[in-house]
């Protein structure tokens, strides 16, 4: 059983949620009815299916194997075989590839059902009796869902924010945005509810203004709309355009108030990945060609091209190959030729004031080298010097 149960886990989800549901076995339960099989007889059906599916028996081997434990005819046994094969196995044409091939083949040698599918399901439920309660209760939470899809539908009606407001007055109170807004015959911030908007929009522009320019510098340049959330300012939006342009907006009529619909969130752009790059080998493709003196183009660098940089001089250049300084801008080619600048003044050979000669240096004899003595360290005298002293 453990091996059963380690084996299974290794399976796709979509077969561990199949083999771990009641939908095989009441297939299975359904197809021994059709063929007049006994109730005892279930499990010999049944219990290779789940062999199958963990790969330790070959699908084309299931007829022999229930052949040896049936007393049936071989017509009964491959009506069988194919009926298991149509309900279950051919669920998963991508699992077991040979499901087809084996149906047709078996379908030829098959006996039909002595029962029909229906007859034999009844058979099914006098022995499952949880299947009806289950049924009935996933038929009453059906029922339930639809009659409060049928409840909202009809208390939501399509109208113009005018008619709306005429129809529904408690409309107007309610808010579609987050912070208060001023009005010029206010001397303290107001509500930032429908009617209070449309108040400042009128008093602002003007009404019946359909030029949409007007109308964007309000929602985005406005004194009150100015500071808006994107959120914010699509609902005023919405009310805006259907204020003038007369669009339906949805009113929930029990709580007399506009139904906004939320705008899909779109994901941002991921930004790739880009793989680290080795900074000695950046280093050394960029070194030969941005020390080189004079050299006006540079190719480009396939591995970093951000390390390339433009530099008064060449110390300037080398010290900053070395140092890893921060990315300089590169300069176009207009600025290159308008800004060349040099680290010290050039002048052309034709420039250079002749050169006068300079007289010869005398030729004095070479020195001979002069020993030096060390005096500070004492000199032992020889054992035959007489002192003249003590004589």
């Amino acid at each position: 059983m453990n091996d059963y149960l380690e084996k299974k886990g290794k399976l796709p989800l979509i077969l561990q949620d199949f083999l771990s549901s009641d939908t095989s076995y009441l297939e299975t339960e359904r197809v021994c009815f059709m063929y007049e099989l006994n109730e005892k007889e279930l499990s010999i059906l049944s219990y290779p299916i789940a062999i199958i599916f963990i790969g330790e028996l070959k699908l084309e081997d299931y007829p022999s194997l229930i052949f040896k434990k049936l007393n049936r005819s071989e017509q009964i046994i491959y009506g069988i075989s194919f009926e298991i094969n149509q309900r279950i196995f051919a669920r998963f044409p991508d699992f077991f590839k040979n499901s087809q091939d084996l149906s047709e083949e078996w379908f030829r040698k098959k006996a039909n059902p002595s029962m029909t599918e229906d007859e034999a399901w009844k058979k099914v439920l006098e022995l499952e009796p949880w299947i009806l309660e289950e049924e009935k209760e996933k038929a009453e939470k059906r029922r339930k869902a639809e009659e409060e899809i049928r409840k909202q539908q009809a208390q939501l009606e399509k109208l113009p924010i005018n008619v709306a407001l005429e129809k529904y007055p408690e409309l107007g109170e309610q808010l579609i945005t987050s912070n208060h807004i001023k009005l010029k015959m206010f001397p303290e911030p107001i509500r930032p509810s429908i009617k209070n908007w449309l108040a400042d929009y009128t008093f602002t522009i003007g009404i019946s203004n359909h030029d949409p320019i007007i109308r964007g510098d309000y929602l985005f340049k406005g004194d009150n709309a100015a500071s808006l959330s994107a959120q914010d300012r699509e609902k005023l939006t919405d009310i805006i355009k259907s204020f003038e342009e007369k669009i339906p907006l949805t009113i929930n009529t029990k709580t007399k108030q506009v139904v906004f619909i939320a705008p899909e969130r779109k994901e941002a752009p991921r930004t790739p990945i880009r793989p680290a790059v080795n900074q000695n080998i950046a280093r050394r493709d960029l070194e030969p060609t941005e020390i080189r003196r004079g050299q006006e183009s540079y190719p480009q660098k396939e591995i970093l091209p951000q390390l390339q940089k433009r530099f008064q001089s060449d110390e300037e250049r080398i010290s900053a190959w070395r140092k890893d300084l921060p990315e300089k801008r590169l300069q176009t080619d207009e600025s290159r030729n308008e800004n060349i600048r040099f680290s010290s003044p050039q002048t052309f050979s034709t420039e250079k004031p002749p050169e006068t000669p300079r007289p010869a240096a005398p030729n004095y004899p070479a020195q001979k080298p002069v020993a030096r003595i060390n005096y500070a360290t004492p000199r032992p005298m020889p054992r035959n010097v007489v002192n003249l002293r003590e004589e």
